[in-house]
């Protein structure tokens, strides 16, 4: 019975594991791949996503996160400037999109969690870099008191950024 306990508890730990890592055995895996802050999770309407404008002060981050066709989740913020501009871009960049960990606002800089590069909120979604927020949108459009995103963009983003956000 002691030889039998010994093989089964083993080999069931061991698929367990395996089910875990395929994404079959049903838990939030994605949202535990990402360290970094994940924020609210948003879907897009007939390829739009519309989030609130309420309490949004300039210098203010606001982190989301939702799915694409191709990816389980996707990390993005919306950051509105001293100008009041809103621009959004992906919680990661090409360089250190591997460590999961995203950017995080410091003054009135978003910072990487990795190597510590500020980036100034008036150039969020402007750029594209080695370390420095995804773009998304420069400059969101308001419909209706909401401000969208494009899925497109967003998908065009991450397409674009030549590695895996997860």
């Amino acid at each position: 019975m002691k030889k039998i306990l010994f093989v089964v508890i083993p080999a069931a730990a061991v698929m367990l594991v395996i089910l875990f890592l395929t994404g079959i055995f049903p838990a939030r895996e994605a949202e535990v791949l990402f360290a970094g802050e994940i924020g609210e999770q948003v879907n897009a309407e007939q390829g739009k996503i519309f989030l609130s404008l309420d309490d949004f002060s300039p210098g203010d981050v606001r982190y989301y996160h939702t799915t694409l066709p191709n990816e389980p989740l996707v990390p993005f913020f919306v950051v509105k400037d001293a100008e009041g501009i809103f621009r959004s871009a992906v919680n990661a960049c090409r360089f250190c999109a591997g460590s999961r960990l995203g950017f995080s606002l410091q003054g009135e800089n978003m910072v990487c969690e990795v190597c510590g590069n500020p980036y100034p909120l008036k150039n969020i979604g402007t750029e594209e870099g080695e370390c420095t927020p995804h773009p998304v949108s420069a400059e969101l459009s308001i419909q209706d008191g909401m401000l969208v995103i494009d899925e497109a963009e967003l998908i065009r983003s991450v397409e674009s950024m030549g590695v895996p956000v997860l």
